[in-house]
Parts: structure tokens; sequence; C-alpha cells
């Protein structure tokens, strides 16, 4: 491969989007792990701690990267961490699809997405899960997200949908472990690895 093939060559990664059935779904446990606490996110105690979690956890194949403004749009029932003495050591970032927040974000409403779900219904958006990896493989993130299923289901939430890149394999089986079926795939490039698209954060 010539030098200017080399310089023009953009690796590409593959990413999938999901859909599960909610209205399926019954008697959404509360997962309960000795020492940890799941609660919701307060923005005006946690903001700093938050940030700093969010900042040390390294997702494969996926460095967001919020600015300050962006942090601040993320409204208290959008999170919920997971503590364990007084330490946050993981998080889930959610939001329920409405009427205004289609309106200010067209692109999220996509044609591929409106095959699978209209626009009478209660669609709830699994985003982010995190936890510091010392503290992976022991309930935390299945106790989070349950913890967004029970929420999801007291709203009434239709469907959820979720994506995650084909290459973060363990991700891939963790929410498909749920229920979730692709629905599609998209092609990104390396510079397009995406940092929060703003259809992740619901406007004030």
């Amino acid at each position: 491969m010539s030098s200017e093939n080399k310089k023009g060559f953009k690796l590409s990664y593959k990413y999938y989007k999901m859909l599960l059935n909610f209205k399926e779904k019954t008697n959404i446990p509360e997962i309960k792990i000795p020492g940890v606490i799941i609660r919701k996110y307060d923005k005006d105690k946690d903001f700093n701690k938050f940030v700093d979690l969010y900042n040390k956890i390294k997702v494969p194949f996926y460095d967001p990267n919020y600015t300050e403004s962006e942090f601040k749009l993320i409204q208290n029932d959008m999170v919920f961490l997971a503590e364990i003495d007084n330490k946050l050591v993981g998080y889930v970032i959610c939001f329920i699809r409405d009427a205004k927040y289609d309106k200010d974000s067209e692109q999220f409403f996509d044609k591929e997405l409106a095959q699978y779900v209209n626009k009478n219904e209660r669609l709830g958006v699994l985003g982010e899960i995190g936890v510091l990896e010392e503290y992976r493989r022991s309930g935390i993130a299945t106790a989070l997200a349950a913890e967004v299923g029970r929420y999801f289901k007291e709203k009434n939430v239709d469907k959820i949908y979720a994506e995650a890149y084909s290459e973060n394999v363990e991700a891939l089986k963790f929410i498909q472990s749920f229920g979730f079926k692709k629905i599609g795939m998209v092609v990104v490039t390396q510079d397009e690895v995406r940092k929060p698209h703003p259809r992740r954060i619901r406007p004030s």
C-alpha cells in the first residue's frame, strides 16, 4: 500500500441498533447486591463525583468526552448510580422519548426505527452503562439495568432502544441477554466513533 493510501485509510466500526418489546416484560426484579446501593442521581449532590466516575470508566470503541455544559443537561431522572461505601462505582444513563423531544431532535426517530415503533408508543432509551473495572462481573451492571427497567415500567414504556458496537462483544452480549433484537447496523469511521450525540441528552 502506498504512503498516500495509508494516509487516506480510515478504520471503520459497526454498531448495532437494538430494540426490546417491553410490553411483554412483567415483574422487573429489584436486584440487591450486599454492600451496593442503587439509587437515583442527584445533580446538586452528585455532579462532580458523577463527572469524575464517567471520565474514569473507559468504554471500548467509545470515548465520548462530555463537555461540562453537556453534563449539566443530564437530568436527575436520566441517571441511576451504584454506590459502595459512599463511593460511586457505576452508572446508567437513560431517557424516555416524548413528542417535544422528537420535535427538538428529529434525527433520532429515523425511518428505520419508525418501522418498529409508532409515534403513539412510549420509547425508552438505554443510553450507556459503565462500571469501574475493579467492580465488574459482580452483578452491578445487571442491577443498574434492572433499576432502569423498573423505572421504565413505572412510566409505561412500550419499547426500549439500545446501541452497541459490534467490536464490544461483552456489551453486545449483555444487552442481548435482556431480549433485545438487532434491527439495524451502522458503519462509522474511526473519526465518527461518536461523542455523546445530542439525541442522548434530553433538553431541560
